[in-house]
């Protein structure tokens, strides 16, 4: 058998985890990246999660991981699925205008990711 290499939506499932982890140890935020307190929204809690990485990689996975969540959380979701600034469906819509609670944002974060990679 061959080494296993994980795929984009691994990667993205496994930096997901992180983030909501960071959002159970620091607190949520919505309309911010992160408020003065240290709570941050799930952008922020995504970008804590892969700042060991290099800038350009980490803006690129942000993107992706944005993207896949709003189309991953309107399949799941379709009801209430924001439409965000830019007219498309992504992350910090979710955030910022369905969220109510931590537990609620942490709980869909965690879903996703173990959707994306059921590795762990």
């Amino acid at each position: 058998m061959g080494k296993f290499r994980p795929t984009q939506a691994n990667i993205i499932g496994r930096h997901a985890r992180k983030a909501a982890t960071i959002i159970e140890e620091r607190g949520w935020v919505q309309g911010m990246l992160e408020n003065e307190q240290g709570q941050v929204c799930l952008m922020g809690a995504f970008d804590r999660a892969v700042s060991p990485i290099h800038k350009t990689q980490r803006l690129a996975l942000g993107c992706v991981f944005t993207t896949r969540f709003g189309q991953w959380m309107e399949e799941h979701y379709p009801d209430d699925a924001p439409v965000g600034s830019y007219g498309w469906r992504n992350a910090p819509a979710w955030n910022d205008g369905v969220f109510k609670t931590q537990e609620e944002t942490v709980s869909w974060l965690t879903k996703f990711a173990d959707d994306l990679d059921p590795q762990r």
